[in-house]
């Protein structure tokens, strides 16, 4: 069984210049408009086009591990 963490998006701070993750692993270059976080205590920076997305794979991600991570998007519905 897998965990289900709650999760919360708040908009990322003007002071920040964070790039999106899920831009990143699909090859592009956006930045990041929203901070999507985890009671698991693992978050997560998302553009507007991609916090759905991130927001489903922060309900049940437990690590950075990069193959993880990959994983983790191509389920909730990343096209790489």
């Amino acid at each position: 069984m897998n965990a289900q963490f709650a999760v919360s998006i708040a908009p990322v701070p003007s002071t920040f210049n964070m790039p999106c993750v899920a831009c990143g692993i699909t090859g592009g270059h956006s930045a990041a408009s929203n901070l999507v976080d985890a009671n698991s205590g693992l978050g997560l920076a998302a553009c507007t086009g991609h916090t759905d997305v991130t927001t489903q794979v922060m309900t049940t991600l437990l690590s950075y591990e990069l193959a993880e991570l990959r994983a983790a998007f191509v389920t909730a519905g990343l096209l790489l």
